[in-house]
């Protein structure tokens, strides 16, 4: 009967073998050189080693947990001109961070009409409708029900375990963390130091096709300051409701729409929209888009001043001037000339409107080149120039060369 028993199970073991374990990694270096003397003169220096493993734990794949862990050291030159003799300074800075950048269980239910339920629990990515106000790592859990007809999400995070030196989360200044002069050098020397304590929560509604194919959502997100053991209590609240529109207005353009309303502490109301047209010829996977952003300011009619999440930079000044009082209307070319190559340049017009009045405050250029040189070799190159138009925002040209090797 003992033997009979053993039968049966390495009979079932065979008919049903334990899922494969993929795994691998990669190796980025990229270099950045900026600023506007002679002609660069801050260059920064990143190495990013990540490893990553993604783990079936059902013979149909329906469950799975992925993850993937990174060391990135970091070198900086920043030089600044001044004093009295007008003389040039540098300022040199290395560390080393250490992340969990992922570690996400996935439970998919799919049913036979096509519909879905997805559950996601750990560290994973996260962004808002948007995408300009909450785009980065969370700590939570995502529920979404996706049907032919709607879909509906629920995430809820907590920022208070993140790493600070991976995201950037805006305070109640409108600036990202800032260490003390006492805590600095400490701080550059850690690993990891904990980020600013947030409960995160989103829900989202969207219809696709919902008339003439066009797809309309509607999504609140709020984001509250609460206390943590690692950090002091953030008593700062931000709350945000988004409507989006998007869809095809001919056979090959295509645009997207939406609108957000914010508050902060429930006093005044800040705006963000954004607009853009997409058109897509026939030839080269070519793509030709008109875009234009508005961030309202400090007083902007029935606006307040507009202040997103994660930090976010609405141009390549040297300043890297946060989305708020801001105004951006620009247009993107792309093509794909080869399979392996992608080319893409861009040029926007910026309007400041801290105020009612708005007034221009400069363009900029960029370019960028992606090349699949083998199946685990890319190289991008990005080109940038930037003119101020006030005398205070000197004019800022930049090159960043990336280069990751997969294995």
């Amino acid at each position: 009967m003992k033997l009979r028993t053993i039968g049966i199970a390495a009979a079932l073991c065979c008919a049903a073998p334990l899922p494969a374990i993929d795994y691998g990694g990669f190796l980025t270096s990229s270099t950045e050189v900026s600023g506007h003397i002679n002609p660069y003169h801050d260059q920064i220096q990143n190495v990013t080693l990540v490893g990553w493993l993604s783990a079936p734990l059902n013979t149909e794949n329906t469950m799975n947990i992925n993850a993937q862990l990174s060391a990135n050291e970091k070198f900086s030159t920043i030089i600044s001109q001044g004093g009295i003799e007008d003389t040039l300074e540098a300022k040199q800075r290395k560390y080393l961070t250490l992340d969990i950048d992922l570690l996400k269980f996935n439970w998919i239910r799919p049913d036979r009409d096509g519909s879905a339920l997805v559950f996601s629990a750990g560290r994973f990515q996260y962004f808002d409708s948007s995408g300009q106000i909450f785009a980065q790592n969370c700590d939570g859990m995502l529920l979404q029900s996706n049907t032919s007809t709607m879909q509906a999400g629920f995430y809820f995070g907590y920022t208070g375990l993140l790493n600070q030196k991976k995201v950037s989360i805006l305070d109640m200044d409108g600036k990202n963390y800032r260490v003390s002069s006492e805590e600095k050098e400490e701080w550059y020397e850690s690993y990891y130091s904990f980020a600013d304590p947030y409960f995160v929560s989103s829900m989202s509604l969207s219809f696709p096709y919902a008339f003439w194919n066009q797809t309309i959502g509607f999504e609140l997100n709020m984001f509250l300051g609460v206390d943590s053991p690692f950090r002091d209590r953030v008593n700062y609240n931000r709350y945000y409701a988004t409507f989006s529109m998007s869809g095809p207005l001919e056979e090959k353009l295509y645009y997207s729409f939406s609108t957000t309303f914010q508050t902060e502490e429930f006093v005044g109301t800040g705006n963000l929209t954004q607009l853009s047209f997409t058109y897509y010829p026939e030839s080269l996977g070519a793509s030709v888009s008109l875009n234009g952003l508005y961030a309202s300011g400090n007083k902007n009619g029935p606006f307040s001043r507009f202040r997103g999440f994660t930090s976010n930079s609405i141009s390549y000044s040297r300043y890297a001037p946060e989305l708020t009082g801001a105004l951006k209307l620009g247009s993107y070319v792309s093509i794909k000339p080869l399979q392996m190559v992608y080319l893409g340049v861009g040029a926007d017009m910026l309007f400041a409107c801290p105020e009612d009045d708005i007034k221009y405050d400069g363009w900029q250029m960029y370019a960028n080149c992606k090349l699949q040189v083998l199946t685990d070799l890319q190289i991008s190159i990005t080109e940038f120039f930037y003119k101020g138009y006030r005398s205070s925002d000197p004019d800022n040209r930049g090159l960043v060369v990336k280069v990751t090797l997969s294995f």
